[in-house]
């Protein structure tokens, strides 16, 4: 979850460089990247930018809101988690 002003983890601390993130709606830099894209985090926020820089496997760059990004290992744990069995529907037949 982000911080209060969105830039961070829960704790409001900024997401580091290096961080593995996944792109959470469509983005632009020298093209537009679906979402669902991998990247990794190569620039923070900071006093004057507002907003993540992040590189994706073919070197393009784009600028990206924190809301926009999820990091990847919480995703990946989230779908190992077990999903819970579908509600039981029972049929009593008489005898």
């Amino acid at each position: 979850m982000a911080g209060m002003d969105g830039s961070g983890d829960a704790h409001g601390r900024p997401l580091p460089v290096g961080t593995q993130v996944v792109t959470l709606v469509p983005v632009g830099g020298g093209r537009i990247v679906p979402a669902g894209a991998v990247a990794t985090i190569v620039a923070a926020p900071g006093r004057e930018v507002d907003s993540y820089r992040i590189r994706f496997p073919d070197g393009d760059e784009a600028a990206v809101a924190r809301g926009d990004i999820a990091v990847r290992a919480h995703l990946q744990h989230a779908g190992l988690r077990p999903t819970p069995p579908p509600a039981a529907t029972a049929t009593c037949t008489g005898m």
